[in-house]
């Protein structure tokens, strides 16, 4: 993976590797061998992987001034290029974990629980997108260790969300952070999350308003929940 950074522009971004997986916790974590080379206004970071039938999965999430992210980028595939402008001050997070090349279901230990409205935090990501994420307990949008770590053994979660006084538009999650996306700049969304389990349907969280930033999208990202 490279991450370029303009030469023109006096740039401190400091790059923190974090490893995380959503493996049953009697699972021991293994540790990840990562090479680094830096040359000129490149920067090259070769995770090894632990054996040759494995690929890496994860993403990219830049923090800026305050507690909120302003940049989240998932990893490219099949080695297509991605390039992008990053900001001058904020630090970056790579998060990434190796997964079986023929896995398609991750092994989960979240359990729902239908009794507790959920806690749900919104952080803004881009002009046109936020990053959602909720538990039983309040905690920050990036918390980390728990984007990939959180989905649900027996169940999944529902997030609503709409503009001031308009249709709830619905998406299914498997994991407790999304990313929603496609909306409009400058503008106020009512968001809310539940539980479901099986038929069963816990209760809404307490609606959260949160205003979208002004300015141009930077593209559709992409999410990790279905919508209807």
């Amino acid at each position: 993976m490279g991450i370029k950074r303009s030469s023109t522009n006096h740039i401190h971004n400091a790059i923190q590797l974090y490893y995380s997986t959503c493996w049953p916790l009697t699972v021991r974590r293994q540790n990840m061998k990562v090479r680094i080379n830096a040359t000129g206004d490149t920067i090259v970071m070769k995770f090894v992987r632990p054996n040759p039938d494995t690929k890496l999965e994860g993403y990219i999430l830049g923090y800026g001034s305050s507690m909120f992210s302003k940049q989240f980028i998932q990893l490219p595939e099949n080695g297509e290029p991605y390039e992008t402008e990053i900001d001058a001050e904020p630090k970056y997070l790579v998060a990434v974990q190796p997964i079986p090349s023929n896995d398609v279901k991750k092994q989960c230990t979240g359990k729902v629980n239908l009794e507790k409205p959920l806690h749900l935090v919104i952080g803004s990501v881009t002009p046109t997108s936020v990053l959602l994420s909720w538990g039983t307990f309040l905690k920050t949008p990036y918390e980390a260790g728990n984007i990939m770590n959180d989905c649900l053994e027996d169940g999944h979660y529902t997030v609503r969300y709409r503009e001031r006084n308009r249709k709830w538009i619905y998406q299914t999650c498997p994991t407790s952070d999304t990313v929603v996306d496609n909306l409009k700049p400058d503008t106020p969304y009512e968001f809310g999350v539940r539980s479901n389990k099986d038929e069963r349907s816990g209760i809404w969280s307490k609606p959260v308003i949160h205003k979208t930033n002004m300015g141009a999208g930077l593209g559709r990202l992409l999410s990790t929940c279905n919508i209807y």
